[in-house]
């Protein structure tokens, strides 16, 4: 059974170092833009990004919880209830 109610893996992230390296921080958030626009047209200056030392990085368009993107895969989290996450 597959459902389509949409995952908000916030809770994941409680608890996790947030990265602290201004030039990995921008890294992270250049790679989550860019998989945001390249694959669903969004405009980049709608995002903003929080980004995790361990290579994750939540990302939120217009202001609302988008997805859980990972930087050591290059992908985002499935997001939909009954997937699992990434594993790095």
């Amino acid at each position: 059974m597959h459902f389509s109610q949409r995952i908000d893996y916030t809770n994941f992230l409680l608890g996790r170092s947030r990265e602290t390296d201004p030039a990995k921080i921008a890294a992270m958030r250049d790679a989550a833009v860019r998989a945001l626009t390249e694959d669903k047209g969004i405009d980049p200056e709608t995002v903003s990004c929080e980004c995790y030392a361990d290579g994750r990085v939540k990302v939120s368009v217009c202001g609302k919880y988008y997805n859980i993107f990972d930087t050591n895969t290059g992908k985002f989290f499935s997001g939909y209830v009954g997937d699992e996450p990434s594993r790095a």
